[in-house]
């Protein structure tokens, strides 16, 4: 147990000092922490219902590349290039 004990904070200590770093050198981690942070106020704060207060506080920035667009609208074309009108 003492072992297992000692690699759990082995792993906060490494897993915080990731994010002092991620924090001090990119834009965009820290403006993502800042917008959830508002976020998850304002659903809070607003008259919501529970799905809706559900929904806006557990939001996560969404990365889609060229095969998850296809995915999510497969009768329209993702890329301009994919559409044959250029």
């Amino acid at each position: 147990m003492r072992y297992f004990l000692n690699r759990l904070k082995m792993r906060v200590i490494w897993s915080w000092a990731g994010c002092v770093a991620t924090w001090k050198n990119e834009h965009s981690f820290r403006s993502w922490v800042w917008a959830n942070l508002i976020s998850a106020g304002l659903a809070f704060v607003l008259p919501l219902d529970a799905a809706e207060r559900a929904l806006i506080s557990e939001r996560r920035p969404v990365n889609l590349t060229h095969s998850d667009a296809a995915i999510f609208a497969p009768d329209q074309a993702a890329f301009p290039e994919d559409s044959g009108a250029i």
